[in-house]
C-alpha cells in the first residue's frame, strides 16, 4: 500500500462517503445484495408472484427474488403513513476485510454527522503514522490544526531531505505570503544548474513591473564571449530584455549596475546586478499566468473564459515580491515573499468560470453577486485570516520520514459572520467541525474520527459524495440520487455499521416529516402503499407491498385478477385462505436508535415514497460499504500495478 492509498482512506473518512467502510481490503460479496435485485428491479406493473387479499380490499403483493449472495440476511421495513423506515442486515465477506470497527452516520434537522472507530489492517508501505486533525469552521470559530509524523517505505523522491516553512495572511483583499525551502538532492552526481545564487525583487508599477536582479552563475566555455567583459554582458542583457519585451508585447528599459568576472581553474564565474522595468506587459503576463494555471491544475478553459480570467488577473495588483536562492553542492536554499493586492478579483474570476473547474460547484457562477458581497463584508469587518506550515522529509535508504504541521486561525471572525447574517448572506457562514486521529498500532492503523456539518446543503454534498463512492454500483442501489429527496424531508436519519473479521452488521432508521411528498406508486400505478418489507435469507428475498383499496369490499377473485399486477401465474389467496405474518417496525426500537421520542401516527399525514426510504437505508450503509470499497479498492489495484511496473 503506498501513500495514495492512505490518503484515499483518510479523505474518504472525512468526506463521509466511505466513513462506514474505511478501506476494505477483503472482497465484499456484492453482486447479489438484494436491494439492487429486488427493490431496484421491481416494476410496479410487473406481475406479482402471489397476492393475499383481505375482506376490506387490502392486499399484500409478494415478489420472490433469487440472487447470488447467500451471505446477506436481514429485513427492511417502511411504513409510509407513519414516515418510518427501519433496516437491519447482517452479511459476511468473501475474504477477510482489511478494516474492522464501528461507524455512524446521522442527519438531524439540517445537520449531517458521522463518527467512527476503525482499524485498517493492511498498513502497506506505512511503517509508522501518528496524525491529528482538528478543524472548526463555525459562526464563532475558524481554526485548523494538523500534525503528522510518519515513516514510509519505498517512496521515490528526488531529495535526500526537504524542509519548508511559511506564513500566509489575508486581510482586506490583500494576500501576504513568505516562506523558505531547503532541499538536498539525493543524487550527488547529478548535473548541477549553472546559477549559484540569485536574488530577484519585483515591484508593481502603474503599467508594468520594475525588477532588480543579482545573480552569480557559472559560465560555460561556449558562452564565454557573452560575459567576459562588461560590454559583452550589457549586450547579452539587452538582448534578454528585448526578447522578453517582445514576448510580452511591451517595452523594456534596463541597465547593468554592477559586474564582476572571475576566471577559475574549473569554471569561470560571472556576477552581475541589473535593473529593468517592463511597461505595457500586464495583459500578456496575465494571459501567460492563466495558461500556466490551466496546465498545472489540468483545467481547460474556453477562449472567453480564459480571457475573462486573464482580465481578473490583470485587475489584481502585484505590489511587491522577492526571491533569494543559494546553491552549495547538493543543497539549495530558497527564501521568498510577495504581496498581492485586490486579490478578490482572482476569487471572482474563479467564480465566473466555475462551471469549467471540477473542484468548484457549477452553481457558484449563479451566486456571483452574493460572493462579491461576501468579499466586501470581509473587508468591512476587518477580517484577518492567517495560516502557517512547517514540513520536513528525510530519506535514509528505503525509509522516508515525514513531519508536517499546519495551523490557521482568524481575527474578527465573529464580527464577519454576524455581518454576513445581517446582510442576508447567512449561506456563506460555514458550520463544520472535524477531528480525526490516525495511529499505527501492532494490529494496523487505528482511525478515530468525528465529523459534523450544518451548512445549507449538507445533504446534497453528502449525496454527491455517496454517488461518487457508488460509481458503477447501479446493481446495488438503483437510484442513489433520490437520497437527496429523503434527506431534505427526513427529520432524523441514522445508520450504524459494525465490521469485524467475519462480516458486518448494518442498522438504519429514518423518520420522515409531514412535508414528504406523496407515494409515486399510487400516482403512477394506483398502489396505495401502507407498508413495504424486504426479507432476505440466504440466496433469496421476498418483497412484500401492503396496499389499501387494492379492490373493493367483499372482493372477488375476478376483480383481483383485473389489476395489472396480477397475471395468470400469480397465486391469489382470497380472504380466509391465508394466514401470513409480516414484520413490523418496532417504534420503541426506532426511538431508542434515533435517540428521540417520535409522535404518534396521524391518519392525515403525508405518505412517504417507500422506494426512496428504502434507498436511504441501503445507501447510507450498503453504498458506503460497497461504493467506498470499490472506489478506494480500484485505486489500490491501479496503485499496485503501477508500483510493480516501476519496480
Amino acid at each position: 500500500m503506498d501513500t495514495s492509498r492512505i490518503v484515499a482512506v483518510f479523505v474518504g473518512v472525512l468526506l463521509l462517503s466511505s466513513a462506514c467502510a474505511g478501506n476494505v481490503g477483503g472482497e465484499v460479496e456484492t453482486a447479489g445484495i438484494p436491494f439492487g435485485e429486488t427493490v431496484g428491479g421491481i416494476d410496479p406493473s410487473e406481475e406479482a408472484d402471489a397476492v393475499y387479499v383481505s375482506d376490506d380490499g387490502e392486499a399484500i403483493l409478494t415478489y420472490e427474488r433469487t440472487h447470488e449472495t447467500p451471505r446477506v440476511e436481514g429485513t427492511v421495513s417502511v411504513e409510509p403513513e407513519t414516515g418510518l423506515a427501519y433496516a437491519q442486515y447482517d452479511g459476511d465477506f468473501e475474504a477477510e476485510p482489511g478494516v474492522v470497527g464501528d461507524a455512524t452516520f446521522r442527519t438531524d434537522d439540517g445537520t449531517a454527522a458521522s463518527s467512527g472507530d476503525l482499524l485498517i489492517a493492511d498498513t502497506g508501505s506505512i511503517a509508522e503514522l501518528d496524525a491529528d486533525v482538528d478543524v472548526e469552521k463555525t459562526g464563532t470559530e475558524s481554526s485548523s490544526e494538523i500534525d503528522l509524523e510518519g515513516a514510509f517505505t519505498d517512496i521515490d523522491t528526488a531529495y535526500e531531505s526537504f524542509r519548508s516553512e511559511g506564513d500566509l495572511e489575508f486581510a482586506s483583499g490583500t494576500l501576504v505570503a513568505s516562506g523558505s525551502t531547503r532541499t538536498v538532492d539525493a543524487n550527488e552526481s547529478a548535473l548541477r544548474p549553472r546559477t549559484k545564487s540569485l536574488e530577484v525583487s519585483v515591484v508593481g508599477t502603474d503599467d508594468g513591473y520594475a525588477m532588480n536582479v543579482s545573480e552569480r552563475r557559472v559560465v560555460e566555455s561556449w558562452e564565454t564571449n557573452r560575459w567576459d567583459s562588461r560590454l559583452d554582458a550589457e549586450e547579452t542583457l539587452e538582448t534578454r530584455f528585448l526578447g522578453a519585451a517582445i514576448e510580452m508585447r511591451g517595452v523594456a528599459n534596463g541597465s547593468l549596475e554592477s559586474y564582476k568576472y572571475a576566471e577559475l581553474a574549473e569554471r569561470d564565474v560571472v556576477e552581475y546586478e541589473y535593473d529593468v522595468e517592463y511597461t505595457g506587459v500586464e495583459e500578456r503576463v496575465a494571459e501567460r499566468l492563466v495558461t500556466e494555471v490551466q496546465s498545472f491544475a489540468d483545467v481547460e478553459l474556453e477562449g472567453v473564459e480564459a480571457r475573462a480570467m486573464a482580465d481578473r488577473v490583470a485587475a489584481s495588483e502585484f505590489d511587491e515580491g522577492s526571491i533569494a536562492l543559494e546553491r552549495d553542492g547538493a543543497r539549495t536554499d530558497i527564501d521568498w515573499e510577495f504581496e498581492l493586492g485586490a486579490s478578490d478579483e482572482l476569487v471572482l474570476g474563479a467564480v465566473e468560470i466555475s462551471e469549467s473547474i471540477d473542484r468548484l460547484d457549477d452553481d457558484l457562477a449563479n451566486q456571483f453577486d452574493d460572493v462579491r458581497a461576501a468579499l466586501e463584508t470581509r473587508s468591512d469587518s476587518d477580517l484577518r485570516q492567517a495560516a502557517s506550515w512547517n514540513v520536513s522529509t528525510d530519506q535514509r535508504g528505503s525509509l522516508t520520514t515525514i513531519d508536517a504541521e499546519w495551523h490557521s486561525d482568524a481575527e474578527n471572525w465573529t464580527a464577519y459572520t454576524q455581518e454576513l447574517e445581517r446582510n442576508g448572506l447567512a449561506g456563506f457562514v460555514p458550520n463544520r467541525t472535524t477531528s480525526a486521529t490516525l495511529e499505527t498500532t501492532g494490529d494496523g492503523i487505528a482511525v478515530v474520527y468525528d465529523y459534523e456539518t450544518a451548512a445549507d446543503d449538507p445533504f446534497e454534498r453528502t449525496i454527491l459524495e455517496l454517488e461518487d463512492a457508488a460509481a458503477d454500483a447501479d446493481d446495488v442501489v438503483a437510484a442513489t440520487g433520490e437520497l437527496n429527496e429523503l434527506f431534505e424531508s427526513a427529520e432524523l436519519s441514522q445508520t450504524n455499521l459494525t465490521i469485524d473479521e467475519e462480516g458486518y452488521e448494518l442498522e438504519g432508521a429514518a423518520a420522515a416529516s409531514e412535508s414528504f411528498e406523496g407515494n409515486p406508486l399510487e400516482e403512477s400505478h394506483g398502489l396505495a402503499l401502507t407498508e413495504l418489507h424486504v426479507e432476505t435469507a440466504g440466496d433469496s428475498s421476498t418483497v412484500s407491498l401492503v396496499t389499501s383499496a387494492f379492490v373493493g369490499d367483499d372482493p372477488s377473485e375476478s376483480a383481483v385478477r383485473e389489476r395489472e399486477q396480477i397475471g395468470p401465474e400469480t397465486k391469489v389467496y382470497m380472504p380466509g385462505e391465508w394466514e401470513r405474518d409480516l414484520p413490523e417496525i418496532d417504534q420503541k426500537r426506532v426511538e431508542a436508535f434515533l435517540g428521540t421520542e417520535l409522535e404518534e401516527s396521524d391518519d392525515d399525514g403525508a405518505t412517504a415514497g417507500p422506494l426512496v426510504a428504502v434507498i436511504v437505508i441501503a445507501g447510507l450503509g450498503l453504498v458506503a460499504v460497497y461504493g467506498g470499497y470499490r472506489t478506494i479498492g480500484r485505486r489500490t489495484e491501479s496503485d499496485r500495478t503501477e508500483t510493480t511496473r516501476e519496480e
